[in-house]
């Protein structure tokens, strides 16, 4: 649920409302408020992860958009490099937080930083619309650019979210079983509008759509690059938070 009583700062520069709409918000009190309730919840993780606050950390944003959770947790006075696809939305936070380093990538690997540059990479609703090919490479990434003892905290849809949806007789996933998604390991749709006008969806060269995957599967393919994991239902807004390290 949003945030009792929120009131974003005066000095919270605000997003375009295309730019909010691409990460879900449709208009400025919920783009913050689901920004700041998600980025308390990865503070508190990341101290749990590392036994730091997240202040002593080199910290990447992998997917920051324009910001939903990369300004609350700026604006702790806390460092932050952020990443995304969409170039406008670099633009914006780039103009509003000079400060700090914000870059476009590309759809795929690599990004521009040192191998071992981060303490820890979080990515909201990133794989939620990644195929499972694109997840698989970006996987191998993250590990390439996080220290030794470094942590990734990565939300996904899993059985939570799909019970959601279908308890809300989703018209693209209600009729989607979660034997389904048992057998299948990762379900990935793509976007009925993607192909017909991609420009909305700017930055992606490839399948785009909704994706959800099955905890047994995370658990059984996700460990090549990384040591140990640990997967939290619905920590995110409802999303499932995976916890993969790279030492133990």
């Amino acid at each position: 649920m949003p945030a009792v009583g929120f009131h974003k700062p005066a000095d919270w520069p605000t997003p375009s409302l295309e730019n909010m709409r691409r990460v879900g918000a449709q208009n400025e009190q919920l783009f913050f408020e689901i920004g700041q309730r998600l980025a308390t919840a990865i503070d508190e993780e990341l101290h749990i992860a590392t036994g730091k606050t997240p202040a002593d950390l080199d910290v990447l944003d992998f997917g920051c958009g324009c910001g939903r959770v990369a300004i609350p947790y700026i604006a702790k006075n806390q460092r932050l490099t952020g990443t995304d696809i969409d170039a406008s939305a670099i633009e914006f936070l780039r103009k509003s937080y000079p400060g700090m380093d914000f870059r476009t990538n590309e759809y795929a690997p690599p990004l521009p930083y040192a191998d071992g540059q981060f303490d820890a990479v979080y990515s909201i609703s990133v794989w939620t619309h990644m195929n499972e090919e694109s997840g698989r490479a970006w996987l191998t990434e993250i590990a390439r650019i996080l220290k030794a003892s470094g942590v990734f905290l990565n939300s996904i849809m899993s059985h939570t979210s799909l019970v959601y949806r279908q308890n809300n007789a989703d018209v693209h996933w209600g009729d989607v079983t979660t034997r389904t998604l048992r057998d299948k390991g990762v379900l990935f749709r793509e976007y009925d509008g993607y192909k017909k006008n991609p420009t909305a969806f700017p930055g992606v060269e490839a399948a785009y759509g909704m994706t959800f995957y099955d905890d047994q599967y995370v658990r059984n393919h996700w460990l090549g690059d990384f040591v140990s994991l640990e997967i939290l239902p619905g920590r995110m807004s409802g999303q499932d938070l995976v916890i993969l390290r790279k030492v133990v």
